[in-house]
């Protein structure tokens, strides 16, 4: 072999050895680079706890930017769509992770259903509307005050067994706190008994929830008579509501036979006050069933508003006062 194809030779081998080596990786090099992770949006709600009145729930997103809810009792009128639930449903931003929610103003001893939806971070519907089903409770109290508004209030009132065993029924009233006392003084004083006697012929023989408002203030009894339950409430009247067993017999007040037998004493109850020498407790004199409460109608909330009151036209003895009440200012 000549010396030039030698170098020939010998720089193709030089040459195809190099290639070769730059051609291989180690395994580590063969390895693709980690592909960055990519959650897809989730939600996952789970029941908490219930009562007669709400329900509490925890809901898990993932990627998930706000949520509306809604819970209904049986099929609900519309269908709760997306844009449904988001127009009329409660809304609220969520974390990823759990998010506790409440809802509220159920009815006891009732099967519903919790429908919810999602927007994700992308600002785009979730897809799917999750639900959950639920079962509130029944009251846990004999008397539970269910609701309180500006006018009005409602309670639940549980007949307990015995009332029940007895034959006999529940009368109920209310009274304005300042009024009710009023009866409670003086040389005339009125037993819970006498004032459910006359408290216009209302009466239960099963559980029931009572409202007092403006709606039903005023009734027609079975002889076609309008009867007037109770004045006007105002916001932050102090309430006193009472309920008692009552049996039938001879009303005190000369109106026949009805439901007008208290389960009381109240000879016992006139005859320590009037001769006794310490405090009585009217409760102790019931020897039926009986319940009182006291709590206020709910109170006015201070508005984030102003009436701006102008003086500067006011001399010795005459003068113009302006008042410029905010466009929120219903009255002033």
């Amino acid at each position: 072999m000549k010396l030039s194809n030698y170098h020939t030779i010998l720089m193709a081998g030089l040459v195809l050895a190099l290639g070769g080596l730059n051609g291989c990786k180690t395994p580590e090099e063969e390895q693709e680079k980690p592909t960055p992770d990519v959650t897809e949006p989730s939600v996952e709600v789970s029941f908490v706890s219930s009562d007669s009145k709400s329900a509490a729930f925890t809901v898990k997103t993932s990627d998930i930017l706000e949520i509306a809810y809604a819970a209904f009792a049986g099929t609900p009128e519309a269908e709760q769509t997306e844009d449904v639930l988001f127009m009329n449903g409660t809304t609220m931003e969520c974390t990823d992770g759990d998010n506790s929610i409440t809802v509220s103003g159920l009815e006891p001893k009732t099967d519903y259903t919790l429908y919810i939806a999602a927007t994700t971070t992308e600002d785009r519907y979730y897809g799917e509307i999750v639900t959950a089903d639920f079962t509130t409770t029944d009251y846990e109290d004999d008397v539970t005050l269910v609701e309180t508004d500006y006018n009005g209030f409602s309670v639940h009132v549980k007949v307990p067994g015995s009332v029940k065993e007895n034959g006999n029924v529940l009368r109920f009233s209310y009274g304005n706190l300042v009024m009710y006392n009023s009866n409670k003084s003086g040389w005339m004083v009125s037993s819970d008994a006498s004032m459910l006697e006359a408290n216009g012929g209302l009466y239960m023989v099963n559980d029931s929830t009572v409202t007092f408002n403006e709606e039903n203030e005023v009734y027609i009894d079975e002889y076609g008579e309008e009867v007037v339950l109770h004045d006007p409430i105002v916001p932050g009247e102090p309430i006193v509501f009472f309920v008692g067993e009552f049996g039938w017999g001879e009303s005190m007040y000369g109106w026949g036979e009805g439901w007008y037998t208290a389960q009381f004493d109240e000879a016992g109850y006139q005859d320590a006050i009037w001769n006794g020498t310490g405090e009585v407790n009217e409760e102790d004199f019931w020897t039926g069933w009986f319940h009182k409460m006291q709590f206020t109608a709910r109170e006015p909330e201070v508005l984030n508003a102003t009436v701006n009151v102008d003086c500067s036209d006011v001399q010795a003895v005459t003068g113009t006062i302006k008042f410029t009440p905010d466009p929120d200012v219903y009255q002033y």
